[in-house]
């Protein structure tokens, strides 16, 4: 049985921000917490909330989506039993691995 990743919502109120937002990583310099609060802010106005976070919860390891944090997803993962899929590429033949 084949399994399909399921598209990330891309009409979200993220689209066309800076990626840079999303993705915050040490150090914790105060723009990168300003980058992350309007990061967030923009996750509670988005009308594909749910479904972003749903996407996160199986796909994404980093970052922010549907408004959580990597940590929280993480704890959201273990009540919820969801188990975090994985996925390569083969550059080489094409091919997309997914477990």
């Amino acid at each position: 049985m084949m399994t399909l990743i399921p598209n990330m919502p891309t009409n979200g109120a993220c689209v066309g921000k800076n990626v840079e937002m999303f993705f915050p990583e040490p150090p914790w310099t105060r723009e990168r917490r300003r980058m992350t609060t309007e990061a967030l802010k923009t996750c509670e106005q988005c009308d594909v909330k749910r479904e972003c976070l749903q996407y996160a919860l199986e796909w994404e390891l980093h970052g922010i989506w549907g408004g959580t944090m990597p940590k929280e997803r993480e704890l959201m993962r273990r009540e919820q039993r969801i188990t975090l899929r994985h996925r390569s590429f083969n550059t080489v033949d094409g091919t997309l691995k997914i477990s």
